[in-house]
């Protein structure tokens, strides 16, 4: 993949907590901000300084390097172990009696879909 343009950069950063302020190349990561609504006059206070901004491309390296960083945890052999045997048909069946279709619980013999049916004709 080539490499993003500023627009794309920037819409990453407001779709991952970031916004700017002052001018485009000034960048806050909103989970830092304490911003609030003065009473009485309903201006908005708490902004930083300009000079915590930080600029477009260093706010995006930021935030490519902490979605990393947070979805380390895919990657670990236990969680991967978990997911496969969550996924697996036969285990459910097997370890549990449960029988699933795409991860959620299912009626095997399709006794509810019979029930649902036999509704349907008194409905009519």
């Amino acid at each position: 993949m080539g490499s993003l343009t500023r627009t794309e950069k920037a819409t990453y950063l407001k779709m991952n907590g970031w916004w700017s302020h002052y001018h485009e190349d000034c960048w806050f990561e909103s989970s830092k901000d304490n911003l609030y609504v003065e009473e009485g006059t309903g201006i908005m206070k708490g902004f930083r300084p300009e000079s915590e901004g930080i600029t477009l491309n260093k706010a995006y390296n930021n935030q490519k390097n902490m979605s990393k960083e947070e979805n380390e945890w895919v990657n670990d052999p236990d969680i991967q172990d978990f997911l496969e045997r969550q996924d697996a048909k036969e285990a459910n069946e097997e370890e549990y009696g449960i029988y699933t279709v795409g991860g959620l619980t299912n009626d095997k013999e399709g006794k509810f879909m019979k029930f649902i049916n036999k509704i349907n004709i008194f409905k009519k």
